[in-house]
């Protein structure tokens, strides 16, 4: 069975990669431009404006405090130069498109949240990762993973409906993300969300199949499980059948018993059986005997 995965976190950072042109477009305001991801410069533009990510890209979505969201996009070609990939050629370096305006390799937004702006949503379909992995270098500031749960819905075992195990919590400064295969035919979508008056973003991700992985600092990433308890006491009615496995063979190993006490009363009353006529036949062997020696 294929799980689906729903990570309901809030976190100060995300990886996004967009699903080609499917993916949505994102709706800005009281923004900055940075290009070439460099250092911002100017006041805020106030005008509502749409912004498309290209083909390939990379959106890292980050907020620095509680009034800044940052939107850093890498373009495809800039993303395998980074990673020493040998496909930097076949890629292209386009990042962004602001209605029209087209950004090369790598472009940055910063967005003012306020009371005239006061929240920030961005409609992902694609593969998100969320958190950051924190290492030891201190030159840079971690954005931290700051709390939530995933939950799993699996398939109840007869009827093939559908439910949530126990949600499973996340530890503070994690980092997650998922391995979905080349071929995946579901893209996860997810809905990101930061008001000015909460901490990090929001998010409620939608992931089907594939496998989703934790990990803490200095630790290796650990695959996302469902014990055997939390399988068996969330799915009613394997419950219900595993209760009645167990009522089936405790009425079996009564049965048994029964057969076995009834077995052994056989036994017992046919040894006594035996020892009685031998003892009577012994006695009358002795009877016998005495009365020829009376003669």
């Amino acid at each position: 069975m294929k799980s689906k995965y729903n990570p309901a976190v809030t976190s100060e950072y995300y990886v996004y990669h967009p699903a080609g042109v499917s993916a949505s477009s994102v709706l800005i305001q009281n923004f900055r431009i940075s290009e070439l991801c460099d250092d911002f410069e100017g006041e805020s533009d106030p005008e509502k404006m749409f912004l498309s990510f290209a083909k390939g890209s990379e959106v890292r979505v980050s907020r620095y405090s509680t009034s800044t969201i940052r939107l850093d996009v890498i373009s495809e070609s800039t993303r395998f130069r980074f990673n020493d990939a040998k496909e930097e050629a076949k890629t292209q370096t386009l990042a962004a498109d602001l209605e029209g305006e087209k950004f090369e390799n790598c472009v940055s937004f910063e967005i003012l949240l306020s009371d005239t702006n006061p929240v920030f949503t961005l409609n992902v379909l694609g593969q998100t990762a969320i958190g950051q992995e924190i290492t030891d270098s201190i030159d840079k500031y971690s954005h931290m993973f700051l709390s939530g749960e995933i939950i799993i819905e699996g398939k109840s075992t007869f009827s093939k409906s559908h439910f949530s195990y126990e949600p499973i919590a996340i530890p503070r400064g994690a980092s997650i993300f998922a391995k979905l295969p080349p071929d995946h035919p579901y893209s996860p979508s997810d809905v990101l969300r930061a008001s000015i008056e909460s901490e990090g973003i929001d998010s409620s991700i939608m992931i089907y199949g594939g496998e989703l992985f934790t990990q803490l600092y200095r630790e290796k990433p650990r695959p996302v499980n469902i014990s055997f308890i939390n399988r068996l006491s969330s799915d009613n009615e394997a419950v219900i059948g595993f209760s009645a496995l167990i009522l089936l063979i405790q009425f079996l190993a009564a049965i048994i018993a029964f057969l076995m006490r009834l077995k052994f009363i056989n036994v017992t009353t046919t040894n006594n059986q035996e020892l009685a006529s031998s003892e009577e036949e012994a006695a009358s062997q002795i009877t016998g005997k005495e009365n020829s020696d009376k003669k």
